[in-house]
């Protein structure tokens, strides 16, 4: 069917829950393409692919032996689009589909990317080829076209925070509990909106509500980690403080305490992130000449805030505050692709701010 399906505009990008939707409906492609770097969505994605490709449905565990004939995984730093292409092609074992993943495909040349994106229509009804880049670099833009002729694109992008509680509550539905709307509002606001933490979190919930098929407000409380709100909610900001005004060994003390009390370390760098964007913007604003008020009024800033703010912006130049902004970019992505664990990561971005 080369990707074809009755009703589809082929050339749309799906969402994950598109795609989804799509496999439910048994619309299953010889090839994928999924663009972002959501370490869950992807891992969301490529799930539900597999699971369907190779017919396991709720039963991945049992089946995993004999399903491990009929895929195989490689990284497009080590492996050739020649490679892949051959062991896409390979018949699979007992009948059924051939899975063949590959990693990090933003890692190919020009010349590799043009190579698979001739082929790909040459490929087998049989091969169900799951291809992952991160987002989009504009050499990808072939093998982009070519698997938009043949199958389906999957942009993973990360939900909008107004969405977030619908999903959880959904996610918990799926599982076999309820969980109010109004409550998981309230699990996305002491969490943030990290989606690795908030799937954590609400596998801790569901694990103590255990036979209670009704979550309550008794199980979110109840769950230790969710106690990190209380300790962090302010330290959170006192951490930005120490490395606005580099004062490196509180820094690292205040990091130790918010990873004590279990603070993902991902969540902690969107906060500082979220920071540092303000900070950013305040001192571009002031090397342009604004007044205070003027910042106050686009920030949506009271007295306090802004004073603190003024204060950190005007320790650091423009170039400055975006090569710590930059650091905090380079962390994340240490983190995500496993590069760096996440506390010697946040650590040593301490060190670099303080350096900056």
């Amino acid at each position: 069917m080369s990707g074809e399906t009755e009703g589809d505009d082929v050339n749309l990008p799906l969402t994950v829950s598109e795609l989804e939707q799509q496999l439910t409906n048994g619309k299953l492609q010889r090839v994928y393409l999924l663009i972002g770097d959501e370490t869950i969505l992807n891992r969301q994605a490529w799930n539900l692919i597999r699971q369907t490709a190779l017919g396991l449905g709720g039963e991945a565990e049992s089946k995993a032996a004999t399903s491990s004939w009929n895929e195989a995984s490689y990284s497009a730093a080590e492996t050739s689009a020649r490679e892949v292409l051959a062991a896409a092609s390979v018949l699979p074992f007992l009948g059924g589909r051939r899975v063949v993943r590959v990693v990090d495909v933003d890692a190919w040349s020009a010349e590799e990317v043009q190579t698979l994106a001739r082929e790909i229509a040459r490929l087998p009804e049989s091969a169900c080829l799951v291809l992952q880049a991160g987002e989009g670099k504009q050499e990808l833009a072939p093998l982009r076209a070519a698997v938009e002729s043949q199958g389906s694109v999957v942009e993973i992008r990360s939900p909008a925070v107004s969405a977030l509680p619908q999903q959880l509550v959904e996610k918990a539905s799926r599982q076999g509990y309820r969980l109010a709307l109004a409550l998981a509002a309230r699990l996305v606001e002491e969490v943030g909106a990290d989606l690795q933490a908030l799937e954590t979190e609400l596998a801790k919930v569901i694990a103590y509500a255990g036979p209670e098929k009704v979550i309550e407000r008794k199980h979110l409380q109840a769950v230790q980690s969710l106690s990190w709100t209380q300790v962090s909610e302010f330290r959170i900001f006192d951490l930005a403080d120490a490395l606005a005004e580099k004062r490196t060994a509180a820094a690292l003390k205040i990091l130790d305490e918010l990873l004590a009390v279990g603070r993902p370390p991902l969540a902690i760098l969107a906060t500082l992130a979220w920071y540092w964007r303000r900070l950013l913007i305040t001192t571009e604003m002031l090397a342009g000449g604004a007044q205070p008020q003027a910042i106050a009024n686009v920030m949506g800033l009271k007295p306090g805030a802004l004073r603190r703010l003024l204060a950190h912006a005007r320790r650091f130049s423009v170039a400055q505050a975006k090569e710590a902004f930059r650091c905090l970019a380079e962390t994340e992505s240490d983190i995500k692709s496993g590069r760096f664990e996440g506390a010697a990561a946040l650590q040593l971005l301490c060190i670099k701010i303080s350096r900056v």
